[in-house]
């Protein structure tokens, strides 16, 4: 069994990290278990310096995977061991250790392994690792019936017949540069905010007006 390491979070607002061993997750029925090779920062790392949302210590924090899958469960079939992947992990949700990113080897649940998708052959994985919670974010702000409700994405849309405008705030950050591509390729013309260096960059992502 290989030998897991962490950078366990001991209590509330407690710095720094300690790094240490940690249990091994083997993967259930439905679950993947991921050899990590790089995870991203982003705003779930706040419960640490806040001291809030985590009730349980010591936990690992962190929900942005890539690297390669180590294990798959039961059931999973979509993705196999050795494969380039990103995750969305759900540890801080679940209070569960076994399913925070920052360790060598990260859980993926049965939902989660549906979260779990092949990284293309010309992207890093450093590229990668910011995807999954922005994915997530902006496919809950956008798709979701609760928040927008727009229509989701389809292989085969027809050009040249928008569905609507949105305004993206933003679109140079991660999650405003993943809701630019999702609501272009659902067929609806984005406007979105950026500062002028990075208007370029945004309109390659579908925006058709930068302001």
């Amino acid at each position: 069994m290989p030998r897991n390491r962490a950078a366990w979070l001991t209590g509330p607002k407690v710095h720094p990290f300690l790094i240490d061993d940690a249990p091994f997750p083997e993967a259930g029925p439905g679950e993947v278990v991921i050899r990590n090779a790089v995870t991203a920062l982003n705003e779930l790392i706040c419960p640490r310096d806040l001291g809030i949302i985590v009730t349980k210590y010591p936990t690992i924090l962190g929900a942005d995977a890539a690297g390669y899958i180590e294990q798959v469960g039961q059931g999973v079939t979509h993705v196999k061991p050795g494969q380039r992947v990103i995750a969305y992990c759900t540890g801080l949700g679940r209070q569960d250790p076994a399913f925070g990113t920052f360790q060598l080897y990260s859980k993926a649940s049965k939902a989660d392994a549906n979260l779990t998708s092949l990284v293309p052959d010309g992207m890093t994985l450093e590229e990668a690792a910011v995807l999954p919670l922005a994915i997530a974010t902006a496919s809950v702000g956008l798709f979701k019936k609760k928040c927008l409700g727009l229509p989701l994405p389809k292989a085969d849309l027809e050009t040249g017949k928008e569905k609507g405008t949105l305004l993206v705030w933003d679109g140079s950050s991660s999650v405003g540069g993943t809701a630019v591509q999702l609501a272009s390729a659902a067929g609806l013309r984005v406007v979105a905010t950026a500062s002028r260096g990075n208007f370029d960059r945004v309109k390659e992502l579908g925006a058709g007006v930068c302001c």
